[in-house]
């Protein structure tokens, strides 16, 4: 079964989040409303642009199950929070290396995978 569009563009979204965290801007005072102090000092823990896949994740089960239980809609924002402390995983899974002003690379740690992004740059 062929996924929808909402989710490719979802995952692109979260791709040039990852690629560019500056960009990020997770709705952290309504993760705080929905979760417990100690819960909220766990999510916090977690890099920007994973905040804001676990907010989206959390509203999108509540536009859908608008009675969803207050459990379920704290898993949801909580539900990247394994990630933190893996061995090797840093700032979602990935170290930045910068390698000119108009350009930046992504390398996984212990897999060959490398994403670049160059963007042209004003003549001198």
């Amino acid at each position: 079964m062929a996924k929808p569009l909402s989710w490719y563009l979802d995952a692109a979204w979260r791709t040039v989040l990852a690629a560019l965290p500056a960009l990020a801007r997770p709705d952290d005072a309504w993760a705080q409303a929905q979760l417990g102090a100690a819960e909220f000092e766990l999510y916090r823990q977690l890099p920007a642009p994973e905040r804001v896949h676990a907010v989206t994740v959390a509203q999108r089960l509540l536009r859908t199950e608008p009675r969803a239980a207050s459990e379920l809609v704290r898993a949801a924002l909580l539900h990247d929070v394994g990630k933190l402390g893996t061995p090797g995983c840093s700032r979602m899974c990935f170290r930045r290396r910068a390698l000119r002003p108009n350009r930046a690379c992504w390398v996984w740690p212990g897999r060959v995978k490398r994403v670049c992004i160059t963007w042209p740059t004003a003549p001198p």
